[in-house]
């Protein structure tokens, strides 16, 4: 009875919602366009839905959109940003003065089955509104942080 509940929860663990990364909001010098930066992860189920989503949706005029893969890295440094990423997939939102105005997830659900508001938080931020950022439902990409939620390294066993 132990056994098959350890590695339940060692499964699920890996898919929790995480908290968003802290992050300075004085990024620094500003492209003078809107930023979407994506952080997935590789071999993430999670981040592959998002990797899919975006290949089928159009772009957005005006905005610069990055994707940016992590593996087993927990600090991001790019477009003058440095913050610790424990997970992913991450959406993080720049503007055009280089502030990050968001960090956070892309959906509401685990499973996305409310869609995803990527153009929906640039829509809200662009226009001056704050917002609340989403959890960030996907995979563990720290070291650190796989190790916390899966100490006995069930989920690399049963992914052979």
């Amino acid at each position: 009875m132990v056994l098959p509940s350890i590695l339940i929860a060692s499964l699920g663990a890996t898919h929790a919602p995480f908290q968003a990364p802290l992050f300075d909001s004085r990024a620094g010098a500003g492209s003078g366009q809107w930023q979407l930066i994506h952080v997935l992860a590789d071999g993430c189920a999670c981040s592959n839905r998002v990797r899919a989503y975006l290949k089928q949706r159009p772009g957005i005029d005006g905005v610069r959109e990055r994707l940016v893969p992590v593996d087993g890295a927990s600090r991001l440094r790019l477009a003058n940003l440095s913050m610790e990423i424990s997970a992913a997939p991450l959406l993080i939102v720049v503007a055009p003065d280089g502030r990050v105005r968001y960090a956070g997830g892309y959906s509401q659900r685990r499973d996305a089955q409310d869609g995803f508001h990527d153009r929906e938080i640039l829509a809200k931020l662009s226009r001056g509104s704050a917002v609340e950022p989403l959890p960030v439902y996907g995979c563990a990409t720290s070291r650190q942080m796989r190790a916390r939620l899966d100490p006995f390294g069930l989920k690399a066993l049963l992914e052979r």
